[in-house]
């Protein structure tokens, strides 16, 4: 049987939930404020929900929500 990738992050290999949306978010939040003093609700809307539901790392949603909402405004924070 095919392994769903989107799956496969965020599930054990009973299927069983590892990281929920909410911790997802929570995590993505947690490493923004680290890197920027900011979380991810100071800044503009981004896809969250779409990020989780793709299997992105929480670290690759912040590369995202930088290229996708904020106009690539943190590069230096993120890339430098």
């Amino acid at each position: 049987a095919m392994v769903d990738p989107r799956v496969s992050l965020f599930t054990d290999g009973y299927g069983e939930i590892i990281m929920t949306y909410e911790q997802f978010e929570k995590e993505c939040n947690r490493l923004l404020t680290n890197k920027v003093g900011l979380g991810i609700h100071d800044l503009a809307d981004a896809c969250w929900r779409d990020y989780y539901e793709d299997g992105l790392h929480p670290l690759e949603a912040l590369n995202c929500a930088n290229e996708d909402a904020w106009d690539g405004e943190l590069n230096d924070i993120l890339y430098g």
